[in-house]
């Protein structure tokens, strides 16, 4: 069971939850309420006979929803979304809403031509009138003037007052020109005609973009829901949200704040870590379901039991700030030398595993090239990004086989060997069950490599190709 959620437990959550999801949900969430909510109305107006909307209102639904699929389209950027129960919650009530459907339909069956467009007319209405009574524009001038300073003024800054000003006044010229068009109405007043004729125009579009909520939810569903997602994957989205938890400002501040906590305290700083070590293996070692077990056994042995423990939020959360903590204290107590020393050793140890596989023209300088590779700016620093989990010996398997599988792609450095075959080699004496979480990882075309990443391999082949040719 999880440790009593005390106070310093619900500032840790605070800490890791990536808050701006709980702002797309909430956000999305509200805008199709609100689109339910105005397209029932749209309908009880046309039953009543109080507004025949014929899509000028629909716009605005529109709209509404157009900014809920960029929320929850945004959802996709985040590892949490993933992970967190209540995301995919929150999105499951919409995958069935019929709420729109029949208006929608109405619209996609109603041609732009089925009706003459009605324009707004009273403008022009009004127009005439004045004209046929000059006296009542003796005093629209001093009017007009009273409407800006009682309801235009106030709401201005400083800095705005000219520009609003000059509006105004340009609008109010534009009132007194005719325009050339068949209706005869003032250009400005002629808005409400062009809002019509726009939605008109298109009233299919917009019942078709509505309709496929019923499609674009259920996609993002499936994208977030955690049974859609192979064990490897789901431990690899639990790793991109620790990554960015640990590139956070606010975990910055939380760990420059807890270095010197612990500074202060006293005595032996080597003790202090090898406490809050301590601290950190009891949480993770209490958790229900042994799934710190599962994380040290390999990445898919974790991503199963992500997917079978079913954790709420905070216990979600709870695990993702433990984990993380982890590794930073591990980084916080090895020296960056010491580390690049062992990440050196230790990947091109993996990397020799593999040397009876090489294809026959690189056999002979396989031992240089691999360390060139690792010694290689960009990628060394990415071997040594690495968890602390048991199947990351000193550095980032992960990236080793993700190398492996450019090699191979792009250059077949293996030959005929398959994916299957380098990782069940790579997976020898490594966690348990190791073999196809490696194969897997070189096996998938997703890749943690950059250019720079690939310029510093070729470079590594080439030189080695010229030394050949000079031989």
């Amino acid at each position: 069971m999880m440790t009593k959620n005390n106070d310093k437990e619900q500032r840790n959550i605070e800490l890791v939850a990536d808050h701006e999801v709980r702002q797309l949900l909430d956000t999305a969430t509200h805008n199709w309420k609100v689109a339910q909510s105005r397209m029932a109305q749209i309908v009880q107006e046309r039953e009543k006979g109080i507004y025949d909307d014929n899509g000028v209102e629909v716009m605005a639904v529109y709209a509404r929803m157009e900014r809920v699929y960029a929320c929850i389209t945004d959802l996709l950027r985040h590892p949490q979304a993933f992970l967190l129960p209540s995301v995919i919650k929150g999105l499951r009530p919409f995958l069935n809403d019929e709420s729109m459907d029949a208006e929608s339909t109405r619209l996609l069956t109603l041609s732009a031509h089925d009706e003459e467009v009605k324009t707004v007319g009273f403008w022009k209405t009004l127009k005439e009138y004045q004209t046929s009574n000059p006296h009542l524009d003796s005093t629209l001038g001093q009017k007009v003037k009273t409407l800006i300073m009682k309801h235009v003024m106030p709401y201005l800054a400083d800095e705005d007052v000219d520009e609003a000003l000059q509006n105004f006044v340009d609008i109010l010229k534009s009132t007194n020109e005719v325009s050339k068009d068949d209706l005869g109405i003032m250009k400005f007043f002629n808005l409400g005609g062009k809002v019509s004729e726009m939605a008109a125009d298109n009233r299919p579009q917009m019942a078709m973009a509505l309709l496929m909520r019923h499609l674009f939810t259920e996609i993002v569903c499936n994208h977030i829901e955690r049974t859609q997602h192979s064990d490897v994957a789901m431990a690899d989205v639990f790793e991109k949200a620790k990554q960015q938890l640990l590139e956070s400002d606010d975990w910055r501040n939380y760990w420059s704040n807890h270095k010197q906590h612990l500074e202060r305290k006293g005595g032996s700083l080597d003790e202090q870590w090898k406490a809050d070590a301590a601290e950190v293996e009891e949480w993770l070692m209490n958790l229900r379901g042994y799934i710190y077990n599962s994380w040290n056994e390999s990445p898919e042995a974790f991503g199963q039991a992500l997917k079978r423990e079913q954790l709420d939020d905070d216990t979600m959360l709870l695990l993702l700030f433990y984990l993380a903590k982890k590794d930073a204290i591990a980084r916080e107590t090895e020296k960056p030398d010491e580390r690049r020393r062992k990440m050196k050793m230790n990947a091109f140890e993996a990397a020799m595993k593999l040397h009876e596989l090489a294809a026959e023209k690189y056999y002979n300088d396989y031992e240089a090239i691999w360390e060139q590779i690792i010694m290689s700016e960009n990628i060394s620093e990415l071997l040594m990004n690495y968890n602390s989990s048991k199947y990351n010996k000193g550095f980032n398997m992960m990236c080793l086989c993700k190398i492996v599988s450019h090699l191979q792609s792009e250059y077949k450095f293996y030959g005929s060997h398959s994916s299957e075959d380098l990782g069940k080699v790579l997976g020898d004496r490594y966690a348990k069950n190791s073999y196809d979480t490696f194969s897997n990882y070189i096996k998938k075309k997703e890749t943690m490599l950059n250019e720079l990443c690939f310029n510093e391999i070729g470079e590594a082949l080439k030189n080695y190709k010229k030394e050949n040719l000079k031989s």
